[in-house]
């Protein structure tokens, strides 16, 4: 009887395709799209025939096609034997297939056609995207899906990418958030897969057989755990049939979804706090609870509601009470899936000093708030306000980058039905108070595992304990009676209140008429400059608005820049109810320092955008820190400072760089100084004037009339501009430019972080339109040939990427490397032989047709850059302030129109051979490895140190038996 109905659900299916190849899946989704500039988007929903689901957007409007690809197995399903395998096929799938043998070939297509490539192994899934060119799209998913259904995993591969996923494992051993990751593993339920060493490294790896990766591919990988989601400009039907002829040989081995009937967490852990030693300076606080699993398929997201809840701005939330106490500098509350069947619910802390003496208190507040909800329970409009919100975000979506958009729906699909997808993702089902009270009930001490990274020094306890793969060093001691009658609420304190209704939710999302197209100049005064431009192209109800304060206060002296990230500490802090509660509601704002200037950035729902403004130039003129203030957020800053020296070798060298490179940019070792001679009277002094003379640049984009573009200006001026400064008196960032007669140079420094990092700066020289069209034409063909030759083949190491650089009108092309096997000026060297090599093959490397591709391929990607308002806006305001051309991008597309390729050959030689001698290189070198192969520089006096004198007959034993372990001459030498 089952065999006879599952036959006639089949035939059924069929005939509602109206295709044998794939079934129709009809479309369940109550969600709708408002946004105009996306009309012309078209969804379907599809089921091919060996069970994959697709999910087609079909936008003709869309700059670049993308697919993404999720399978519905990760690290989870690792065999004990082999850690790390979901994560080793992951970067072995890119290393050839059986129609595309060489390991390059996709890179070097998607580059070509100014594409993305990218990938990532999680728990549960793992999920393979790319973006490209539309007109590349149908070579880009042949070469995709044979990702899946032939790869070669050739042992040449194999020994390639070894060393890279070991590199990789090798650059997360000193990062704070991996250690305490590992060492949840380590503490966690080990009969659950999460314990297992999820990325793994050359030890865990080395060993694998051919058969056996091959093997686990095949009972891991089937079309029916896979979730495909394609978005291109193509239309629907072509789209279609695309898919269906590229995915359906994947093969169905009618694989069954993993399922784990165990809990993540060790119910020993329950009542603990795990102490961890960090390497930055940090003082962090982390309480988590693992919910009960009906949570994590919850569809009314009562955990989410609760964490939202806790964390939404007021002057009365847990985060406001514990800064206003001088314990905390930050506070965040999240969910966090793992898995399909998993969730966490966390509280995130970050402790000042005083927090740290009072942590007790701090965890204290921490359950009084959740009892807070406990007791008068969570109102209906902090609901309804997700849920508007939720609604609105998708409702008026602005066109993101397709690889983001694919790579987002492509991880979700596995967590939903595709009928219903993404619905059930975004929107919750309904309000359950039932299940709201049933979590806050869980989310007690009892239930809660409590982690602290900080220097032990500050709890005077013992680290006996060292987690197996990152080496780093922890304990869990149970919470004493002591420290839980501390711990556990006795009343709710009169200080926390409930979020009352957000004021910035939007109610009136109405266009206005458009009154004027294009950019166009609002205000020229001596007060300042202000442009608008109304939203004709996107039409939605969002604003993108710049300010830039310009103040002869805000110098380049290391000094002044010191004490403007002390005032963006403060101004932070005293706007953060405000900010998250503007946040909530889709409307953010974000402030900087640069060139003279400080910028605040306003993006979001346009109806409230002016009063966000109002309200955030009230409080940067009108409030100062007091003195403990101002010494906490020194505390904060020295910190930040010091933990700038901890990060990667490379991303250190690229900081020293930078400052080299630009008049306004310091290196942490100078701030340190700096802030250490900073006083109180200092800092009020800088506060009191930066504002007393300043000219004010903006540029207002999206849904303004022209009157609430004026309003915004007076209000602005109103507040801030007291008295006119004369711009043309500004100091203007200078860049530096190395001679052309001397060179080439380095920099040699060393740090305590482990591994090296190097970076090679050359000078392309001052900047012309034809000069910027070769310097982004060479870039896109020599980071890919950089990072085979270096990473692939060579195995410097993980992190290996050449990327070019414009900074006011001087171009660079830049190399880096971070590795943890090869010393700095080895790599130098490497990258020089690489530049000669590649020169004398630029014939071969770019060949005129390849030229003439990549060419046409970087004026589609120019002329669709601006593909949503803040883009736009983002762009445009740059062109008006700092180039002040608006038309500066189409200089740049005639630029790419009009080179020819003997221009592109002779821009190449010219800047890449010897004869350019303007090239800096940064070297860091770090911590290297006991095993490490250095040379180490001896004189004559040490040799007989190191070494002796011996005769023939004392060298026995370097003579070889040719009958064990023998190999001919021409063997040997291969």
């Amino acid at each position: 009887m089952i065999k006879k109905l599952l036959v006639f659900l089949t035939a059924v299916l069929s005939l509602c395709a109206g295709s044998p190849d794939y079934i129709q899946v009809m479309d369940r989704s109550d969600l709708n799209i408002a946004t105009p500039s996306l009309k012309n988007r078209k969804i379907e929903k599809i089921r091919l025939v060996n069970g994959l689901s697709v999910y087609l957007v079909s936008d003709p409007d869309t700059d670049q096609s993308a697919a993404a690809l999720a399978v519905n197995a990760g690290s989870w399903n690792d065999p004990k034997n082999f850690p790390g395998m979901a994560h080793f096929l992951e970067h072995m799938l890119f290393m050839g297939n059986k129609a595309y043998p060489d390991e390059n070939e996709f890179f070097n297509f998607v580059s070509d056609h100014a594409g993305s490539v990218n990938a990532y192994t999680s728990s549960d899934r793992t999920v393979y995207m790319f973006s490209i060119n539309n007109d590349a799209l149908t070579g880009a998913l042949d070469r995709f899906s044979h990702f899946f259904i032939d790869p070669l995993f050739s042992q040449k591969a194999v020994n390639k990418e070894l060393f890279v996923v070991d590199q990789e494992h090798e650059k997360n051993i000193e990062n704070d958030h991996w250690r305490l990751y590992m060492i949840s593993k380590e503490i966690g339920n080990q009969n659950h897969p999460n314990a297992k060493f999820s990325t793994g490294n050359s030890k865990t790896l080395s060993k694998i057989p051919e058969k056996t990766m091959r093997n686990w591919f095949e009972n891991n990988y089937s079309a029916n755990l896979m979730h495909l989601v394609v978005y291109s400009s193509k239309p629907m039907d072509e789209l279609k049939a695309l898919v269906v002829e590229k995915f359906s040989p994947i093969p169905n081995r009618a694989l069954d979804r993993l399922y784990i009937d165990q809990p993540l967490t060790s119910a020993e852990t329950k009542k603990t706090i795990t102490y961890i030693k960090p390497i930055k300076k940090i003082n962090q606080v982390l309480i988590e609870f693992e919910l009960p699993k009906e949570f994590a398929s919850d569809d009314s997201k009562s955990a989410k509601l609760v964490a939202y809840a806790l964390r939404r701005g007021q002057k009365n939330s847990l985060e406001q009470v514990l800064v206003k106490k001088g314990l905390i500098e930050k506070l965040d509350v999240l969910t966090e899936k793992v898995g399909t069947h998993h969730i966490l619910f966390q509280i995130e802390i970050d402790l000042t000093e005083k927090g740290l003496s009072e942590v007790e208190s701090v965890l204290q507040l921490s359950f009084e708030s959740i009892e807070q909800l406990k007791k008068g329970g969570i109102p209906s409009y902090l609901f309804d306000e997700m849920q508007k919100m939720a609604s609105l975000e998708y409702m008026y979506q602005q066109r993101e980058d397709a690889f983001s958009f694919v790579r987002s729906y492509a991880h979700h699909m596995i967590d939903e039905p595709l009928s219903t997808f993404p619905q059930n993702t975004i929107l919750a089902s309904q309000n359950s108070p039932e299940k709201v009270q049933k979590i806050l009930q869980f989310l007690s001490l009892n239930n809660a595992q409590i982690y602290i990274l900080s220097d032990p020094k500050n709890f005077s306890v013992l680290l006996d304990k060292k987690e197996k793969w990152m080496q780093a060093n922890y304990t869990t001691k149970e919470l004493s009676s002591k420290q839980l009658t501390k711990i556990r609420p006795k009343k709710v304190s009169n200080e926390l209140r409930i979020a009352p209704p957000n004021p910035f939710m939007p109610t009136n999302l109405q266009l206005i008429t458009l009154e004027k197209t294009g950019p166009f100049i609002l205000v020229d005064d001596q007060m300042g400059r202000i442009y608008l431009m109304q939203d004709d192209k996107f039409l939605t109800p969002e604003v993108s608005i710049h300010l830039h304060i310009l103040s002869p206060y805000l110098k380049e002296d290391t000094k002044s820049l010191t004490l403007a990230d002390i005032f963006l500490e403060h101004v932070n802090q005293i706007l953060d109810p405000i900010l998250t509660s503007a946040q909530s509601a889709n409307l953010s704002a974000n402030f900087s320092v640069d060139r003279n200037r400080f910028n605040i950035n306003i993006e979001g729902f346009s109806e409230k955008a002016p009063l966000l403004i109002e309200e955030i130039l009230k409080e940067i003129t009108h409030t100062y820190p007091s003195k403990e203030t101002f010494l906490q957020f020194k505390d904060l800053l020295e910190k930040k400072y010091a933990n700038a020296e901890k990060e990667l070798p490379i991303k250190q060298a690229m900081g020293i760089l930078s400052s080299i490179l630009l008049s306004d940019q310091k290196t942490p070792q100078e701030h340190l100084k700096a802030l250490s001679q900073v006083t109180y009277d200092d800092y009020l002094e800088f506060q009191n004037r930066i504002f007393r003379k300043t000219f004010i640049e903006g540029f207002l984009a999206g849904n303004l009339t022209i009157k609430e573009a004026e309003d915004i200006w007076t209000d602005v001026r109103h507040l801030i501009g007291y008295h006119s400064y004369n711009k043309n008196s500004q100091q203007e960032r200078k860049i530096y430019t190395l001679n052309s007669d001397n060179g080439p140079y380095k920099m040699q420094y060393s740090t305590d972080s482990s591994g090296t990092g190097v970076i090679l700066a050359i000078d392309l020289g001052s900047f012309s339109f034809k000069n910027r069209a070769s310097q982004e034409i060479l870039s896109s063909v020599i980071q890919d040939s950089f990072f085979n030759e270096l990473r692939t083949k060579q195995k410097t190491g993980y992190i290996v990427y050449a990327f070019p650089l414009e900074k006011d009108k001087r171009l660079f092309l830049n190399f880096a490397v971070q590795s943890s096997t090869h010393e700095p000026q080895d790599l130098l060297y490497r990258y020089e032989l690489f530049l000669e090599t590649f020169i004398h093959q630029l014939p071969e490397e770019v060949a005129p047709e390849r030229f003439e591709n990549i060419r046409q391929n970087q004026i589609v990607k120019l002329q669709n850059a601006m593909k949503n308002l803040s883009i736009k806006a983002t762009t445009l305001d740059k062109l008006a302030f700092e180039y002040q051309d608006l038309q500066w991008m189409e200089k740049r597309i005639r630029g790419l129109q009009e080179l020819t390729y003997k221009e592109f050959q002779a821009f190449v030689t010219r800047v890449l051979s010897k004869d350019n001698r303007k090239r800096l290189g940064v070297l860091m070198k770090g911590k290297q490895p006991d095993d490490a192969f250095i040379y180490e520089e001896v004189n004559a006096n040490k040799l007989v140190d190191i070494g002796e004198y011996t005769s023939a007959e004392e060298n026995d034993e370097l003579v070889v038996d040719d009958d064990a372990n023998s190999c001919g001459a021409a063997n040997c030498l291969q």
